[in-house]
């Protein structure tokens, strides 16, 4: 019995030794790691949402904390804090390493105490936190040599001698830790923003972003100029506090925000900022220098305020001035109307090409090419066409009268467009496209400024006054629009003779071939004396492409009526085309007919082909003035009595 009892003492007397080792090692290791640890601070210097720090000697003490939007200042005053500058310190504190350290206790060995390194009472306080979870770090005096710094563990038992970057972050100015931003919401997230102004009183002017584009809704549902708009809006989210001035907390004084010059309120994504302007800082060198502050929020802080006339002007200044909402490339076609006259409507064609829809005999409708470029011009300009600035948004809300005296109850001009609209979700503009229509009226004459006309938009109640420009280029004659090259001969096509005469006798001014064979009665080019010939050449070229400068009437006539006379045709060109160069080729007549030659730029030509009379291209003018001066060798016919009226043009060809 006794031998057992001798073992369990044994093995109890082994076990405790045992455990005293094993623990007097871990101990001892601990120890020596955190006496030989480098870095001071641990897991609560990473996302701290508490920073505060004490500068006695200063007399600066600065407490902030993590809110929603970041960091911000509770004390000496509430704002946000400067991020840049928060961040630098935070960073020093994460990787704040100690250079060398010793511990507390061994001070009185060396007849020191805290004291002698500034940390008793510490020159800095600081003091990190984390869910609630606080650490206290004291700041002593800077090394002799080094240029170090003495900090005190949070837990009191250690000297830790660091970097002194760390004290240069904390020495900042309470102005530098404060951040100079007023409203935090980015433009790409403002939703919709109001203004009121001293002057208007209660009447407040509220914008709201639809898709890409913004609009008013109050004081009036209108379109804005989008990009005014963003340029504006961008500016005021642009806003710097320049200064903090001692002022009465609430306002009151001198500020003028108890009742402020400006209230603007920005709405973002469930969160709303609200900015006071009030009046003019007095004996400021800046002259848009405003007392401002934040609703809901204490502090006073002035600002440069140069949006002041831009927002009192915006009901005008940011109104969308375009009177059309659609761009050029959506019109599919175009019906335009003058008062008692009738309409002319202007059509694109699959091709991308335009056509002009025209009355023919017995009120049939045909089509004419259209001047793609004349065309293009107008509808471009009336796309763009514009308010004028400042006084052109003349009424939002007419009155029957009031459209009577613009002129609008019945318009002078009335524009309607078919507009292509794409689908929704579809790829292009091509795919299932919807057709809108928009008409735009366009009415009298401004009775003080002749330059200026009435219009409006069909179906909206705005009246607005724009240039008078846009009646240059509107007709309500179908040739204005025509496309103004008659004929483009192919490339293999050419022209193999020419006959010029006088109408008003039997000769032949002139007959020769350009190409085959040459006849007795039409010979070849190399007859011709060199100066002859070279016009003969030039005309052939002006042939080749037979375009207009202008219409003058949609049916040719063996007589055609210019200034109020009525003039016979007075030469005849007659050309035979070949259209293609194979042994037995098609061939065509062209019959031009003309007014004498005068010697001028205008040359009236009428072709019984395109039933059109015209005024001559100015190549096939020169080309035909040269020729009769060639062949007359005198100079331009005198212009020719008129005829007549009931009595024949004799030795005309029928038309």
């Amino acid at each position: 019995m006794s031998l057992k009892f001798t073992l369990l003492l044994a093995l109890l007397a082994a076990g405790l030794v045992f455990s005293i080792y094993y623990f007097e090692k871990e101990w001892d290791a601990e120890a020596r790691w955190l006496e030989n640890r480098r870095q001071i601070l641990g897991p609560e210097s990473v996302d701290p949402d508490f920073l505060a720090f004490s500068h006695p000697g200063r007399g600066v003490s600065v407490e902030l904390r993590q809110g929603p939007e970041g960091w911000e200042i509770h004390q000496p005053f509430p704002w946000r804090a400067n991020r840049f500058a928060v961040e630098r310190i935070l960073n020093q504190l994460q990787f704040l390493e100690a250079e060398t350290s010793f511990p507390v206790r061994d001070l009185p060995q060396t007849g020191q105490t805290l004291a002698d390194y500034g940390l008793d009472p510490a020159e800095i306080t600081l003091t990190l936190g984390r869910n609630g979870e606080i650490q206290t770090l004291r700041i002593g005096r800077t090394t002799e040599v080094g240029n170090r710094l003495y900090l005190l563990s949070t837990d009191g038992e250690r000297v830790h001698v660091v970097n002194r970057a760390l004290l240069d972050s904390l020495s900042l100015r309470v102005e530098e830790l404060r951040g100079d931003e007023i409203l935090t919401i980015p433009t790409f997230e403002v939703r919709s923003w109001s203004l009121q102004t001293r002057e208007t009183g209660s009447l407040r002017i509220r914008l709201a972003r639809r898709a890409d584009r913004w609009y008013f809704e109050t004081p009036i549902q209108a379109r804005a100029h989008s990009t005014s708009v963003d340029t504006l809006l961008n500016s005021i989210l642009q806003l710097r506090v320049r200064n903090f001035p001692p002022v009465p907390a609430g306002g009151g004084g001198p500020t003028g925000l108890e009742s402020p010059l400006v209230r603007l309120a920005i709405e973002g994504n469930a969160r709303r900022q609200t900015l006071l302007v009030g009046d003019r800082v007095p004996d400021s060198e800046q002259p848009d220098e405003h007392y401002a502050k934040l609703e809901n929020h204490p502090a006073i802080f002035t600002l440069r305020f140069p949006q002041l006339a831009e927002l009192r002007d915006a009901q005008v200044g940011l109104r969308e001035r375009r009177l059309l909402t659609f761009e050029l490339d959506r019109i599919e076609s175009a019906v335009l109307a003058a008062a008692g006259r009738d309409p002319v409507t202007l059509q694109r064609l699959e091709t991308g090409n335009w056509q002009v829809m025209v009355r023919g005999a017995r009120d049939s409708l045909g089509s004419i090419p259209g001047d793609e470029a004349a065309i293009i011009r107008l509808l471009g300009d009336l796309v763009q066409l514009r308010a004028v600035p400042r006084v052109g948004f003349v009424s939002d809300a007419p009155s029957a009268a009031d459209l009577e005296r613009f002129g609008l109850t019945p318009p002078e001009w009335q524009v309607e467009f078919s507009i292509r609209t794409p689908a929704t979700g579809a790829p292009d503009s091509t795919t299932n496209p919807t057709i809108r229509s928009e008409t735009l009226l366009l009415g009298a004459r401004h009775p003080d400024n002749p330059r200026q006309i009435y219009a409006k938009v069909r179906g909206e109640p705005f009246v607005y006054l724009v240039d008078n420009f846009i009646l240059e280029d509107l007709s309500s004659n179908p040739l204005t629009y025509r496309n103004r090259i008659l004929r483009a001969l192919p490339e293999g096509a050419r022209i193999t003779r020419l006959s010029f005469r006088r109408l008003s006798g039997p000769e032949t001014l002139l007959s020769t071939t350009l190409a085959g064979p040459a006849t007795e009665e039409a010979p070849g080019l190399d007859s011709l004396d060199e100066t002859l010939g070279h016009f003969v050449r030039r005309l052939a070229t002006a042939l080749r492409r037979l375009q207009a400068e202008s219409f003058l009437a949609d049916h040719y006539q063996s007589t055609v009526r210019l200034d109020g006379d009525s003039l016979v045709w007075h030469y005849l060109l007659d050309a035979t085309i070949q259209l293609d160069g194979s042994p037995d080729p098609a061939t065509e007549r062209m019959r031009l007919y003309f007014l004498p030659v005068e010697g001028g730029a205008r040359l009236v030509t009428g072709s019984p082909d395109h039933d059109l009379v015209f005024e001559a291209s100015r190549d096939l003018a020169d080309a035909i003035t040269n020729l009769v001066f060639a062949l007359d060798g005198a100079p331009p016919a005198e212009r020719p009595a008129a005829v007549p009226p009931g009595s024949d043009s004799a030795g005309l060809p029928p038309s």
